[in-house]
């Protein structure tokens, strides 16, 4: 999840626009006006409970641009289908790997929906480019339950995991937060896939440019503060104190949603489904990334460990080149981007197709073995 932001000006510009934004948002809150019918990263204190929202109104269910299907996109010259007779790419059941992995959710059933057509770049960056593939770990696509079985298809032919998550409602307290974020809390069941050790989750808006495996070296495990437990915790002490979360630092504090490495925990699921829900308690505006930071707060029980940017690079400048090892920004969308990412996703995608078409590609898949 990351905030849409109109792209006429460069990225520097709209960032100085982004934060005169949060600005005049801070400035509105504190003098007690309307609530905010927009969205906000930062959480702000509100000095009174907003009025519940009439049914319907939680939901702004605006469409953008970057949301519209694309509908020139070059496919492979054969269905990616037949494939998938043959196992997930990289993938040994039962042995508790890392993998990476990302959330699909888009209501759209088109093949050349913009975030499905995203998630099989993703397949193919992390599973077959030859600058970017992981040497070992498979990549998760993790699946709402109304996506549809031939996108499903499509991404298991690509040699991905398909895994399905279960939806969970969610009803803001605040009027004016984005409808296409309704399903993000389906996140949260990331700490119950206890089929893996480790989770490196990306939306699908962020692209690898380059391998990284070395983000696994990362990793820490964390200790929580006992002093710090609630009476619920309390009671699960010894399951929820080792845990780990971590993500890029937010502007404003907690992770910016686009790149999570978690570790599955069921009790640390049973403690993120048991407060979700309420929802006056934390702010509402940033769905489940604002959910995160109350529940992983810094000065918390259980405090956030933060990643390298670089893993990260939201809003990225001319300044980011070179620097940056996940990009995450809608590529198919802009075209004020900095120069250093012009093209990457006409190049990235033409290459996938290529490699789709190519005899190596049916020759690894065979490799793969097919289904028992």
């Amino acid at each position: 999840m990351s905030f849409p932001v109109p792209r006429a000006l460069s990225a520097r510009s709209r960032l100085i626009c982004i934060l005169s934004f949060f600005f005049l948002v801070l400035l509105v809150v504190l003098h007690q006006s309307a609530p905010y019918h927009g969205y906000t990263i930062i959480q702000k204190p509100v000095p009174a409970p907003a009025p519940s929202p009439t049914a319907g109104e939680e939901f702004i269910e605006t469409k953008f641009m970057f949301q519209e299907d694309l509908a020139t996109l070059r496919q492979p010259n054969f269905d990616l289908k037949e494939y998938t007779k043959y196992k997930p790419h990289n993938y040994v059941p039962d042995t508790q790997q890392q993998t990476f992995a990302t959330f699909l959710c888009t209501p759209n059933a088109s093949i050349y929906d913009p975030y499905f057509a995203a998630t099989l770049n993703l397949v193919y960056r992390n599973l077959w480019s030859p600058s970017i593939a992981s040497k070992s770990r498979p990549f998760t696509v993790f699946v709402a339950p109304f996506i549809t079985q031939e996108q499903r298809d499509i991404l298991a032919g690509a040699g991905a995991v398909i895994q399905e998550l279960g939806l969970l409602p969610w009803e803001p307290h605040i009027p004016g937060v984005w409808g296409r974020w309704r399903d993000q809390f389906s996140k949260l069941h990331f700490f119950n896939q206890t089929q893996y050790s480790t989770i490196a989750y990306m939306d699908s808006d962020a692209f690898p440019l380059e391998n990284i495996d070395s983000v696994f070296d990362e990793i820490i495990e964390q200790k929580c503060d006992p002093a710090k437990l609630n009476a619920d915790d309390l009671k699960e002490k010894d399951e929820l104190c080792d845990y780990t979360f971590m993500g890029v630092m937010n502007m404003g504090g907690g992770i910016n949603g686009g790149f999570v490495v978690v570790r599955p925990n069921p009790a640390m699921h049973r403690r993120l489904i048991r407060n979700y829900v309420k929802v006056d308690e934390y702010d509402n505006t940033a769905a489940e990334q604002s959910f995160f930071k109350w529940m992983f707060a810094e000065d918390g029980a259980f405090p956030v460990a933060f990643l390298p940017r670089k893993f990260n690079g939201y809003f990225p400048t001319e300044d980011d080149k070179g620097q940056i090892m996940v990009v995450h920004e809608k590529l198919w969308a802009f075209s004020d981007l900095p120069s250093w990412l012009m093209g990457v996703w006409d190049k990235g995608w033409e290459e996938m197709v290529d490699y789709f078409n190519s005899p190596a590609f049916k020759e690894a898949r065979e490799k793969d073995g097919a289904v028992s």
